[in-house]
């Protein structure tokens, strides 16, 4: 991996890290060793007992390159690689909600969550997690709750500090816990994970005695690309790494031999002239200028000459590169500038896969999203901070960028021949009011605006049956008007 090659001495350090490596897995094999020998029944963080392990070492990891290496070279991607950056800022701009994106039933319940996302400023920065987390595959928010207010505070933690994750010993795709490096100020530490209360119930009891040894602090992992079987997520860029480098490459290699397109020399031929004479020539030589003229006689030939650099094959070589890059990260190619060989209709066709994808991303920020507001409120709850009834406090809904604009037109026809047909159907009996209501909202639903039929007031018993009746309900009866003239008081025309 030449990519790799260039940013880490990898060769120099192969040696140092697995002598290192082996050093710790023989003291940390030792006590293991001691424990089993005496019959030690105990339970620790380090308890791998049982598990089959796909590769075959003592990790769970697969054999691919450190998370270090991993978050090092995709930072420097995002940071030096602009295809890299478009495909790391461009779902995240789908992903994060711009503004507070919870919407409560209780009132109390959205102005405690609104104080927590202005407190912590997630206008601002939940967008930066969202691309943090595309980039560096985990991310870590620690918490700390007031005592008094139940108020909650989120931190940050440098990816790289991130050593592992700690999971259920009876599902490994439950992580409890997250193991934080050593560093100048604090030593190694273990977070444990903030989860939702099904989840939490449906822990191992393994699991929860693991928990209550976890007393360093608390946190929100957030993690992407990470198998069921794996502890660490993986970036975004990590499998298209060497190809985004390669295609960088290749367009300033384009750009630098652009500038000898316009490029040409004179070539001029003196024939039966020896190398004496040919130098006499060379001192005596002006190139003409523009509108110049060159004279010489038969002997003497003068024509430009300009290199033909194949200006086309750079440009079928940076397309080939870049639509590999962008189909392996479901972006059509005219999301990058290059619309060639698409018109609406393929376009339109070609944008599926992407935007099932970034649904995808979304479900996911909503389910976090979910995790933390749920925290903020049983910690407000917690602190006496928020009365409210428990049926009415996780009453609330998450609402996430739309991922196309609504064609108003099409959806506005389709809703006037959709209320002709169900009132059709109502009339001749072939579908009932409730059912055509429904079926109605849910086609004002694809417009942007959701109601449900069955929370609507109910239709008087007068108004059931108007079909059949003489007159519809709420008009006067029109033999009861008067038709003779204005009423006392009222002025004629």
């Amino acid at each position: 991996m030449k990519l790799l090659d260039r940013l880490f001495n990898i060769d120099k350090k192969v040696e140092e890290k697995l002598s290192a490596a082996v050093d710790q897995r023989l003291k940390a094999a030792l006590p293991a060793a001691v424990a089993e020998r005496l019959q030690a029944a105990s339970i620790s963080l380090d308890n791998d007992y049982g598990w089959r392990l796909l590769n075959g070492t003592s990790t769970r990891e697969l054999l691919i390159a450190p998370y270090e290496q991993q978050i090092i070279m995709a930072y420097w991607l995002y940071k030096t690689n602009p295809l890299a950056a478009f495909l790391i800022d461009v779902p995240a701009a789908f992903v994060a909600a711009d503004a507070m994106p919870f919407t409560c039933d209780n009132e109390d319940v959205e102005k405690t969550l609104k104080a927590f996302w202005d407190r912590n400023r997630l206008e601002l920065r939940w967008g930066n997690y969202i691309k943090e987390c595309a980039v560096f595959g985990n991310l870590v928010l620690t918490a700390h709750v007031a005592e008094q207010t139940g108020r909650v505070k989120l931190g940050y933690l440098d990816p790289g500090l991130i050593s592992t994750t700690l999971c259920d010993p009876e599902d490994v795709q439950t992580k409890i816990g997250v193991r934080i490096k050593a560093t100048e100020h604090r030593g190694e530490r273990t977070l444990k994970v903030i989860l939702d209360s099904d989840t939490e119930e449906d822990l191992s009891p393994i699991a929860k005695e693991l928990r209550d040894q976890m007393t360093d602090g608390q946190c929100f992992l957030i993690q992407i690309n990470c198998m069921s079987s794996e502890m660490m997520g993986t970036s975004d860029l990590f499998n298209i790494g060497e190809h985004l480098d390669a295609y960088e490459q290749t367009m300033l290699d384009a750009g630098e031999k652009h500038s000898q397109f316009n490029a040409f020399y004179y070539d001029i031929t003196v024939s039966g002239a020896d190398a004496k004479q040919l130098e006499a020539e060379r001192a005596l030589y002006t190139p003409p200028r523009t509108g110049g003229a060159f004279i010489h006689n038969e002997k003497v030939t003068c024509e430009a000459v300009a290199p033909d650099l194949k200006a086309l094959d750079a440009e079928t070589a940076t397309r080939f590169q870049r639509r590999h890059i962008l189909g392996a990260k479901c972006v059509p190619n005219h999301w990058y500038a290059d619309p060639d060989g698409s018109n609406r209709a393929t376009a339109d066709a070609m944008d599926r896969p992407t935007l099932m994808n970034f649904t995808r991303r979304q479900n996911e920020a909503k389910a976090v999203l979910k995790t933390i507001a749920d925290f903020v409120i049983s910690s407000a709850i917690d602190a006496s901070y928020l009365n409210v009834p428990e049926e009415e406090a996780y009453q609330y809904e998450i609402s996430t960028p739309p991922l196309t604009d609504k064609d108003v037109a099409k959806i506005s026809t389709m809703l006037r021949d959709v209320s002709s047909a169900l009132v059709t159907a109502e009339g001749q009996g072939w579908i009932d009011q409730e059912k055509a209501a429904r079926m109605f909202a849910f086609c004002t639903a694809m417009l942007g605006f959701e109601y449900n039929p069955d929370e609507c007031s109910d239709v008087p018993p007068e108004g059931k049956d108007y079909k059949n009746a003489k007159f519809a309900p709420g008009r006067p009866n029109a033999t009861t008007v008067a038709t003779d003239g204005p009423d006392e008081g009222e002025k004629g025309p």
